[in-house]
């Protein structure tokens, strides 16, 4: 539990990818966050699941989109 002056931080290690079409175009981008600190990694199909997740975290909802890898 956080005392009353300290800051409620959170760390993630944040991967983005392209996957290309058969020419090398991109076809979309997919992201995962790691905990440093559990290891546990959560995969996003897309830019608004990561979001959506990331406000969950932030605002205690721990429900996220997001699988697990």
């Amino acid at each position: 539990m956080n005392q009353p002056n300290q800051p409620c931080y959170h760390c993630y290690l944040l991967r983005c990818w392209a996957e290309t079409d058969a020419n090398g175009e991109v076809i979309l981008w997919r992201f995962s966050l790691q905990d440093p600190r559990t290891g546990q990694r959560r995969g996003f199909a897309n830019l608004t699941e990561l979001v959506i997740a990331l406000q969950d975290e932030l605002m205690g909802e721990k429900q996220g989109v997001g699988s697990k890898e």
